[in-house]
C-alpha cells in the first residue's frame, strides 16, 4: 500500500528479484526509491528483531513462501537457498508451479 501526499491510498505491487526474492518499492516525493525486502520484514514483524550480519532464510526454499513458521535467521554467508529457483526478470511475477 501506498499513501501519497494527498492522503489516497493505492497498493504497491509486489516484484521479484532474478532469485526470486519477493520486495516492494517506495518511491519518496523527492524520487529516493526505497526497496523493502518482504522476507526481513515479515521476519521482523512475527519474530523479532534481526541482528546485524544474519539473513531471514527462507527454510523450504520457497522465497514466495512468507509464513512466520518458514522463515529462520542465519548467517549472509550461509543464507544460500540450497533450491536452484529459475531466472526471474526484476518485476516479473515468479513461474507457475
Amino acid at each position: 500500500m501506498h499513501i501519497d501526499e494527498t492522503d489516497m491510498v493505492s497498493v504497491v505491487p509486489i516484484l521479484y528479484n532474478s532469485n526470486g526474492k519477493p520486495f516492494v518499492d517506495f518511491k519518496h516525493e523527492t524520487g529516493t526509491i526505497f526497496t523493502v525486502w518482504l522476507s526481513r520484514e515479515f521476519f521482523r514483524a512475527f519474530r523479532g528483531l534481526i541482528p546485524e550480519g544474519l539473513e531471514a532464510y527462507h527454510v523450504d526454499g520457497n522465497r514466495a513462501n512468507l509464513k512466520p513458521a518458514n522463515l529462520e535467521l542465519r548467517p549472509r554467508s550461509k543464507a544460500k537457498s540450497k533450491f536452484k529457483l529459475a531466472t526471474i526478470p526484476r518485476g516479473g511475477l515468479p513461474p507457475a508451479a
